[in-house]
């Protein structure tokens, strides 16, 4: 089971992850290291067994496809998903209040 601490850190990430998208939407670079945030955030959560955030993170990824020379056509998307993950990480931590 996850502590509200461990809860925090994810919170935490995610809102750091959601900063990075909207840095990220124009820029092929910048949008294959959100690729690799995300790919990677989803390999520790399903460590953590936080299989409720893993499962949204693989919706990401299902959007999430970097080109070159390519606006992302799903980024409103891609925003959407992580303000939902980052609701239900807020749920999740206000259990401990």
């Amino acid at each position: 089971m996850i502590d509200k601490q461990k809860w925090g850190e994810i919170l935490g990430e995610i809102e750091e992850l959601c900063d990075f998208h909207e840095d990220a939407t124009c820029g092929f670079r910048k949008c294959s290291e959100f690729n690799n945030r995300v790919l990677s955030l989803l390999a520790k959560y399903e460590d953590m067994k936080c299989y409720q955030i893993s499962d949204r993170l693989m919706d990401v990824l299902g959007y999430c496809s970097p080109r070159i020379a390519s606006h992302c056509d799903n980024a409103r998307v891609v925003k959407g998903i992580l303000e939902r993950i980052k609701d239900k990480v807020r749920r999740n931590l206000s259990e401990y209040e």
